[in-house]
């Protein structure tokens, strides 16, 4: 029986060291890492906006928006100012698609219709992408 004794605990300490290896393997498959977005174009940014007008145009829908909040820049983006307010130019394949109010918040992916390198006021920004 003192035989036999040395051997079960031998055992018993193996099949608890084989059991605990193969639930950390799951629990590390689990774990899954997420990509990074990747970064926005040269000459866009990335802003959460208010819309206070629209009016149509031959090339879209006009929309005045108030810059909330910028939350990303591309390279060689001009600056844009948090609460101003800018005119902006959404394409009528985009506005067809997407159900933008007055008062209400979206956020958008602009496109700087500026020269690069030049900063105005009177930049033409363009809406190339709604979230909402």
């Amino acid at each position: 029986m003192k035989i036999f004794l040395p051997y079960l605990l031998f055992l018993g300490v193996l099949v608890l060291g084989i059991t605990n290896c193969s639930s950390s393997e799951k629990s590390s498959d689990s774990m899954k890492i997420e990509e990074a977005p990747p970064p926005l174009s040269p000459g866009t940014a990335a802003v959460e906006a208010e819309v206070v007008s629209s009016s149509d145009s031959e090339n879209g829908t006009v929309y005045k928006i108030k810059i909330l909040k910028v939350l990303e820049y591309g390279s060689s983006t001009p600056s844009l100012a948090e609460d101003s307010e800018m005119e902006t130019l959404l394409s009528k394949s985009l506005a067809e698609n997407n159900n933008i109010e007055n008062g209400k918040k979206f956020k958008f992916i602009l496109r700087s219709g500026s020269p690069l390198g030049e900063e105005s006021k009177n930049s033409n920004w363009i809406i190339s992408k709604i979230y909402q």
